[in-house]
């Protein structure tokens, strides 16, 4: 996947590089098929050597969901309550060292603090500058330098989430809990975060949009507190704006996507408590309607 992805960030893609993403793309179909269980679990390692452009290559791994699932709900049927499934209250298994990033980061410790005191002001400068600070250099589209950690912000992201899952898991209430420590961490860390570092982070919470489980149902209920409803806040609407581009660039590519992504998006653009179709960047882009619509 690295190799691939060197592969295809030139501008102009070289009928090779063109080929071996075909190739790329037939394996990951068979696995898709044959072995969705291997996609599923290692999704979160999958996801870290993936580049952000190849989106359809992610949303192959991230629609892979176990054989036990017979058949997923139906996004689109009438009604349908998804904090009724049973299923979302069972913990998927991630393969992979969610603790490694942040320990060789040094902020595990600050991260456990602040997930067990709350988000101080302190806390969140040391985490946005290790954030900032990539051990490694990375690049996108074009070979252009990336200024972020992306790996980090995956193992954060996951790690948080993991974090509110278990602490609310013998209480039987609710996955998300908006007054809760995680969630004002969520909170804090994307309303200081830069929009290079935000729009990755942004972007590992919607990679654990997935099958029905606990983590998809946690990140799919704070992707939409995040978009917040205060439409005359104008870091809000920047953080709107940036969710809403996450989305639909998973969403614009071929098929499949992932069953939480459409969950997600349709309580987006069903609810009126969103006034989705309302925002001043949707009506300045008259083709999001005419895509969501068909």
């Amino acid at each position: 996947m690295t190799y691939l992805g060197e592969l295809l960030k030139p501008i102009n893609i070289t009928p090779v590089a063109k080929d071996i993403y075909r190739g790329v793309q037939r394996i990951l179909l068979v696995l898709h098929h044959d072995f969705p269980e291997f996609l599923a679990e290692n999704h979160y390692r999958l996801c870290n050597v993936i580049p952000a452009h190849c989106t359809q290559l992610r949303n192959l791994v991230l629609s892979a969901y176990p054989t036990s699932f017979p058949e997923l709900p139906d996004p689109f049927t009438a009604g349908l309550k998804v904090d009724r499934l049973p299923e979302v209250r069972n913990n998927p298994v991630v393969s992979g060292d969610v603790e490694a990033p942040l320990c060789r980061a040094a902020i595990k410790d600050i991260v456990d603090a602040a997930l067990a005191n709350g988000p101080s002001d302190d806390y969140i400068s040391t985490v946005v500058k290790a954030i900032s600070s990539p051990s490694k250099r990375e690049t996108g589209v074009g070979f252009a330098p990336i200024h972020v950690d992306t790996e980090l912000i995956s193992a954060l992201v996951l790690h948080i989430g993991m974090n509110a899952i278990t602490s609310v898991a013998h209480k039987g209430g609710p996955t998300f809990v908006v007054t809760s420590t995680q969630a004002q961490f969520l909170n804090k860390l994307v309303r200081n975060l830069q929009p290079e570092a935000r729009y990755y982070f942004l972007s590992s919470m919607v990679n654990q949009l997935r099958y029905p489980n606990s983590h998809t149902h946690y990140f799919s209920y704070a992707l939409l507190f995040l978009f917040g409803d205060d439409h005359n806040d104008q870091e809000e609407s920047d953080i709107r704006q940036q969710i809403t581009r996450v989305l639909l660039e998973r969403l614009i590519v071929h098929r499949p996507h992932p069953w939480g992504l459409i969950i997600t998006l349709l309580e987006l653009l069903k609810n009126p408590t969103y006034m989705f179709w309302e925002l001043p960047f949707i009506k300045a882009a008259p083709e999001v309607r005419i895509r969501s619509t068909y």
